[in-house]
């Protein structure tokens, strides 16, 4: 909520609400506190020594430039065109970051190379536009052209990809790469040799359910020699795939180094081999290896907040005939539930080879550590969750591990909200008891009776929480969804009496939205927001009138609860999602399509409601 951003609404469901006062340090000086011994073992993590072979590629005399220095001359065509013809390729887009969106995916040919680098100098993001895979090589492909008899097992192309962002890769129903099941969101590569460098992968899916599709990311076969293929330096986020929602293999080693995988998804379910009546997959919530005689070695590099459905929230590691071995040296896996299956005493990993995991030097914990999403001295909201008993309970930062505050108001099954009601700057709790029709309300974060009560609206009503005019105080307005109307009401009911007729009304939504709450242009008034949650769209007017919605887009899952914050200090509110079935916030910091910018584990909880 903006500057002084005021309650809302909301819905039996999960309960949180956004408080208004800086962010306390604490719990993130706890965490450090908490994790100190622990981490004490990984403080080199990131930092591992890189070998030569493992290195960036000298670019300095490219083969191929994309672009001629204006980020108009760096086009799709111009990408597919320059790896069709292959050698070291680099980009002069001009001197700021550019993204490039691929109307069609860029394949390599065979014949050419046999050094194949794409070189992004740190200012090229590639992106699939959510359509299509990005970059395709198969040396087994004959449309490619087949360059050896022993197409799964030669040495070139060698291709290297380094500086370079990789978004919105979908290979979801791809005909192209389905060997072992297909997958590869981002980039497939079958044979030769291949090696990322210096690079982000973000956002990118393939097919959702299948019992070996994998590598939202990256999918890879039949490295040249078993040779392994190298990861440095590399960042996996947000991309969710059947299985490994990062990368995935059949029968292909790895070597990964000072990398991080953050908040990618197993999403399949059903497992591998497929459990009957299911679709199969889910597992491998970051790193999904499947075959016999392979290696991983995970160094210098953190695996966290990653999550599989089915086994191995951070590593599904299955060597068929159990010669395969895993090594973790001077890294940190934490916090990667498996909602299935996973080794024990190793979170997060579920291991089939030669014997358990090397660890060395490294920490492998079930525990999150979240930073404060909120920087000092920044006014920024806070999260209130209420639990089917009554109980508040007020998280003093966004963190993980955090403080939190907790205190009684209210009965089971009431809908939650919170606002400043009595215009002294700070949300306290509010409360709709649909068993006798009255609205409570509280001037204090305490245990306590009601300070405020007054009729509200009708049955099937729900109550809005807002500044709706602008004036510094909130008041509780009403949304009919069988009407599709918003009745905006700028003064509080008092002594038992109802609210009064409303200032005005207008109507917004069709049936079944459910509506939330937020200055979204932080001009310092509340408007209302909704939420489809049978699709996850969100759409929302920046003024109380009727109209068509001034933003939509799609966050989260179908049966998410929505509320609304300024998470970052950032001066306007942006949306989050409460997920039931994994009892995880997830936060964005703008008012767009995209992944979480952060999520974190709550708990289990039963009514909603926001505030600053």
């Amino acid at each position: 909520m903006a500057s002084k951003e005021p309650g809302r609404l909301v819905d039996v469901g999960v309960v949180f609400a956004v408080w208004s006062r800086r962010l306390l340090i604490l719990a993130a000086m706890t965490a450090a506190l908490l994790l100190t011994l622990s981490l004490a073992a990984a403080q080199s993590a990131g930092a591992y020594s890189v070998p030569p072979e493992a290195g960036a590629v000298d670019t300095s005399n490219p083969s191929q430039v994309i672009g001629n220095g204006t980020p108009q001359s760096c086009t799709s065509s111009a990408v597919v065109a320059a790896v069709a013809l292959g050698g070291i390729i680099t980009f002069d887009c001009g001197p700021s970051p550019v993204t490039i969106v691929m109307t069609q995916t860029a394949k390599i040919v065979n014949n050419t190379g046999p050094e194949m680098v794409i070189d992004g100098g740190g200012l090229v993001t590639l992106s699939g536009g959510g359509a299509r895979r990005i970059l395709y090589m198969n040396t087994c492909d004959q449309a490619q052209i087949w360059t050896t008899p022993q197409c799964q097992d030669q040495d070139h192309p060698r291709l290297t990809v380094q500086n370079l962002t990789f978004v919105d890769g979908n290979s979801t129903g791809s005909t192209e790469g389905l060997e072992g099941g297909g997958g590869g969101g981002a980039i497939f590569v079958r044979g030769g040799r291949f090696k990322v460098v210096n690079s982000q992968f973000i956002g990118n899916r393939c097919d959702p359910t299948g019992p070996d599709v994998g590598g939202a990311a990256l999918r890879v076969f039949s490295q040249y020699a078993n040779l392994p293929v190298y990861v440095v330096n590399t960042t996996f986020e947000g991309g969710f795939c059947s299985n490994g929602g990062g990368i995935s293999s059949i029968g292909v080693s790895w070597t990964i180094i000072n990398s991080f995988f953050r908040n990618n998804q197993a999403i399949g379910w059903g497992a591998n081999p497929q459990q009957g009546g299911t679709p199969g997959g889910g597992s491998g919530g970051a790193i999904y290896l499947d075959g016999n005689t392979f290696t991983l070695r995970l160094l210098g590099s953190t695996i966290e907040n990653n999550h599989a459905n089915e086994g191995g929230g951070a590593i599904f590691f299955v060597s068929n005939n159990n010669t395969g071995t895993l090594v973790i040296e001077e890294s940190v896996l934490r916090h990667n539930p498996s909602d299935g299956f996973e080794t024990s005493g190793y979170s997060g990993i579920f291991v089939q080879g030669a014997g358990t995991p090397q660890v060395i030097n490294s920490v492998i914990s079930n525990e999150q550590n979240v930073p404060n999403i909120c920087q000092p001295n920044l006014e920024c909201d806070r999260v209130i969750f209420q639990d089917s008993g009554g109980r508040w309970h007020r998280w003093e930062t966004i963190s993980a591990p955090r403080v939190t505050t907790s205190f009684y108001f209210g009965n089971p099954g009431d809908t939650s909200f919170a606002g400043d009601w009595n215009c002294d700057q700070v949300e306290t709790p509010g409360l709709y008891r649909q068993s006798d029709g009255f609205a409570y309300l509280r001037n204090s974060n305490t245990q306590g009776i009601a300070d405020i009560r007054f009729y509200f609206g009708n049955p099937g009503d729900i109550p809005l929480a807002g500044d709706f005019d602008g004036d510094g105080c909130d008041t509780v307005s009403i949304y009919r969804p069988s009407e599709q109307r918003v009745y905006v009401i700028n003064d509080l009911g008092t002594n038992d009496l109802g609210l009064g007729a409303a200032d005005y009304s207008f109507a917004f939504g069709n049936p079944g939205d459910k509506p939330f709450v937020g200055d979204f242009d932080g001009d310092g008034v509340d408007t209302i927001g909704l939420h489809r949650e049978s699709s996850g769209l969100v759409y929302f007017r920046n003024s109380n009138t009727t109209g068509i919605a001034d933003s939509q887009f799609i966050f989260g899952d179908p049966g998410d609860q929505i509320i609304a914050g300024d998470w970052i200090g950032a001066g306007k509110d942006t949306v989050a999602v409460y997920r039931p079935s994994t009892q995880t916030l997830y936060i964005r910091y703008s008012n767009d399509a995209g992944n979480a910018n952060v999520q974190l584990v709550a708990g289990r909880y039963t009514g909603l409601a926001a505030a600053r």
